[in-house]
């Protein structure tokens, strides 16, 4: 597993807590499993300065699943729990696919051997659809950010 010390910096996210209390996040990143042009991303993210967290950290997982699209396979939120519910995936997301230039999707819930969408995953997506800023497809039962194709840099 990718830790603190072993990834790089990406940048800060600003997110609201249940509260309205408005917290800064460090972001790292580790670029990992790359081959046949297809990369796989670990994002870990801790409030900035650490002070109340010790070791914990919000992890997730991004694969390359085609060219140009990421899918967010894993989500974890070890986080004291004044930072759950603050945003910090529907904030990832878009972070993540300006600064790499890909578009990204959700797992599915419809096949449990080999995926896994959570209730607190699906309920950030959902909330990204109601900002208009992602869209689901019934089909697949997954999730799209952004609406539309990315660019590629």
């Amino acid at each position: 597993m990718t830790t603190w010390d072993d990834s790089f910096p990406l940048g800060e996210l600003k997110c609201t807590d249940k509260a309205g209390e408005l917290h800064h996040f460090q972001v790292r990143v580790q670029v990992i499993g790359e081959r046949n042009d297809r990369m796989g991303l670990d994002c870990l993210i801790r409030p900035s300065p650490p002070t109340d967290v010790g070791e914990a950290l919000y992890f997730a997982s991004f694969s390359e699943v085609e060219p140009g699209l990421l899918q967010l396979y894993g989500l974890r939120n070890m986080l004291p729990e004044k930072y759950h519910g603050c945003g910090l995936t529907r904030t990832l997301i878009p972070t993540i696919a300006e600064r790499y230039g890909k578009r990204v999707r959700s797992s599915t819930t419809k096949d449990k051997n080999e995926e896994m969408r959570t209730a607190a995953a699906t309920a950030s997506w959902d909330h990204m659809v109601r900002d208009g800023i992602a869209s689901y497809n019934i089909g697949e039962d997954r999730y799209y950010y952004p609406t539309e194709s990315v660019p590629a840099r």
